[in-house]
């Protein structure tokens, strides 16, 4: 089964990413490296009242408890969705896309040398970090791979380690940036550095590095999976950016007639969901991220009843289809759909769902299915296209949705605490 369950609804039509609707492990590590400026101003009393999902709002845990009571039939017009033309579009694999792989393989496979190391070598390292005399949290790790001259770490640390050999302990005394978190900022510390490898990279394939890096026995052995790979990964590409389209010609082919008070609601939610979980990763407050981006109450109030709107609408025009198929995440299909995703996820189904949201996880994997129906009642029309083509392509459609770019949720990685 693909994994593309994660994808909402809104994804398909707002250029919006969803990294939201799981939960995220908060990290309280001083170590939360680059702070937005929006973070560091004071908060601008935004009055947001009339504005956000009430506190107490329950959210759906099914589309039936959505939509279950209401008329359908007169609410939603649906379009054609079987019996679509569509066309799959598959970017030909080149031998520079090849030499691309092999390039990328050759950068992330380490060789340990023996000699002190030098710029452009990767140390695997133990570090601890104390300030005053005191261990500090998210100051230390374990066996972690640096690359010397990548400034990932605040300066002074990889020129410090230039010249070190295995086994080597290294005493760094350093100064955090000014501009760093509030608990860092401009202060001494002392990091004791252990090197335990000194590694390098192949610069050229070879036989010999097939052998020892790969199961194969021969360049030309290597180089015929990689393109089958590739192969692969790009019909699965094509397969969803087709499926992608399809379900927007649906769209298009429908209409919603009435949009329910209750289900636009969920939109609201879902919205507020979004914005709030951005900024809890970011660090900052919703009214702060108002502010870095110039927006009024009154804009968030436009965007979010726009965003509210069009997921109603898919998820009205969803509920059609799934009436007029006879399916529900209540049939045996459904079950055995999830059973197998939360199998995959490695948890049992407490954990899972403590995760994600079952509405979304719900969604995800009904809109997969209709997606499946749609395509194997289509005209498919197979295409091979040249990369330059599907990169004309890409670049188009990302200027085409510049403007909603500012509403866009991103993910928020931690960096370690020596990391700028």
């Amino acid at each position: 089964m693909k994994k593309r369950w994660l994808l909402v609804l809104g994804l398909l039509t707002l250029s919006m990413a969803v990294s939201g609707c799981g939960k995220k492990e908060e990290s309280a590590s001083a170590s939360s490296a680059v702070v937005s400026s929006a973070a560091e101003s004071e908060t601008t009393g935004i009055s947001l009242s009339g504005v956000e999902v009430p506190a107490d709002y329950v959210p759906p845990t099914t589309l039936t408890d959505l939509t279950g009571n209401l008329n359908l039939d007169k609410l939603v017009t649906l379009g054609e969705y079987k019996g679509l033309k569509l066309t799959k579009e598959i970017t030909e694999v080149r031998d520079e896309d090849i030499d691309d792989a092999v390039a990328d393989a050759l950068e992330n496979t380490y060789v340990e040398v023996d000699r002190p190391a030098e710029n452009g070598d990767t140390v695997n390292i133990d570090y601890v970090g104390t300030m005053e005399g005191e261990e500090f949290e998210g100051g230390s790790d374990t066996g972690f791979d640096l690359q010397l001259g990548s400034h990932s770490f605040i300066d002074g640390f990889e020129d410090g380690l230039v010249g070190a050999k295995k086994g080597d302990v290294v005493t760094l005394d350093l100064t955090f940036p000014k501009n760093y978190t509030e608990e860092l900022s401009g202060k001494a510390v002392q990091f004791k550095v252990t090197v335990n490898k000194v590694q390098t990279t192949s610069k050229e394939i070879s036989e010999e590095w097939v052998k020892a890096n790969t199961e194969f026995e021969s360049v030309e052995d290597y180089r015929r999976d990689i393109r089958v790979k590739l192969e692969t990964q790009n019909n699965t590409d094509a397969e969803d950016t087709m499926e992608g389209e399809a379900w927007k010609m649906v769209l298009e082919n429908s209409e919603v007639n009435e949009y329910p008070e209750e289900v636009v609601q969920y939109g609201r939610y879902y919205y507020d969901q979004l914005l709030k979980s951005y900024c809890q990763q970011s660090g900052i407050t919703l009214e702060q991220y108002m502010e870095a981006k110039n927006m009024t109450a009154d804009d968030y109030k436009e965007m979010q009843t726009a965003y509210a709107q069009s997921m109603a609408g898919q998820l009205l025009i969803m509920a059609a289809i799934e009436k007029a198929e006879g399916i529900s995440a209540e049939d045996q299909q459904y079950q055995e759909s999830l059973k197998e995703l939360i199998e995959a996820s490695g948890v049992d189904e407490d954990t899972f769902f403590s995760y994600y949201e079952r509405f979304s996880v719900e969604q995800s994997l009904m809109l997969e299915r209709i997606n499946k129906i749609i395509v194997d009642n289509a005209v498919v029309t197979e295409k091979m296209v040249d990369a330059e083509t599907t990169a004309d392509t890409s670049q188009t459609e990302a200027s085409a949705t510049a403007e909603t770019e500012d509403t866009q949720t991103e993910e928020s990685a931690a960096d370690s605490s020596t990391e700028e």
